[in-house]
């Protein structure tokens, strides 16, 4: 694999795309909704959200995970021990460039 044919995806903005719209109103109310590692309008209670660090690797890091490394943009999402959502966590992720490279959510 050839690492530099890689490039990674420029931040976007929030706005949600019109194809992405339809998907959305089709799912109907949500407790959150995360476009591209950001919240986008209000949050359900018993959600915290904040920006994290890059976490431990064990052993020698590789180049993949160096490479990680420095493009990641860590947003942790918790929900409160007990709680239960009556809505879905959206998370919606933009890729509009062609050729570019993106690794996204871990849950």
């Amino acid at each position: 694999m050839d690492l530099d044919t890689f490039v990674p995806a420029a931040p976007s903005d929030t706005e949600v795309p019109a194809a992405a719209q339809a998907i959305l109103d089709a799912i109907g109310p949500r407790a959150c909704l995360i476009v591209d590692g950001t919240s986008v309008g209000p949050v359900a209670d018993g959600i915290t959200m904040g920006l994290d660090e890059f976490g431990e690797v064990v052993g020698e890091p590789d180049a993949l995970v160096t490479l990680n490394a420095a493009y990641a943009q860590l947003l942790t999402l918790q929900v409160e021990r007990g709680r239960v959502l009556a809505e879905p966590i959206v998370i919606l992720h933009k890729l509009e460039e062609i050729g570019r490279a993106s690794c996204r959510e871990r849950v």
